[in-house]
């Protein structure tokens, strides 16, 4: 909001702001050294409005984020396209494990391949 409204941003900024506000709540959540308002974002923590919390929750389940669900979403929301089918040989995402992030599950699953059919489509 801060960034259209306030800054007169263009869509490119609101993608890519490095700042987010929190209230008292996130500040306590994610352990800030500030007070409730615009903090820039600390490193690993993503850019834009589609990395907001409330964004990124709405294509989760209770336990897991869901990397595959936020690509479709931004593919077919803001790019108004519709991903070709899955292709039928993608393999089972490898269970989860403590040690091991979201995005590591997901970089093994696609590294033999299989998902190129949506990750080469282009805007």
């Amino acid at each position: 909001k801060n960034v259209i409204l306030q800054e007169r941003g263009s869509i490119a900024e609101l993608l890519t702001h490095e700042s987010t506000w929190v209230d008292a709540n996130l500040v306590s959540w994610y352990g800030l050294s500030e007070s409730p308002g615009e903090v820039t974002r600390f490193e690993g923590w993503g850019k834009g409005v589609l990395s907001l919390g409330a964004i990124m929750s709405v294509q989760a389940t209770a336990n897991w984020t869901s990397p595959t669900q936020r690509g479709l979403n931004v593919r077919r929301k803001l790019y108004c396209q519709d991903p070709p089918p899955p292709p039928v040989d993608i393999p089972e995402l490898p269970p989860q494990e403590e040690a091991t992030t979201t995005r590591e599950r997901y970089e093994t699953l696609h590294a033999p391949g299989s998902c190129q059919t949506c990750h080469q489509l282009t805007v």
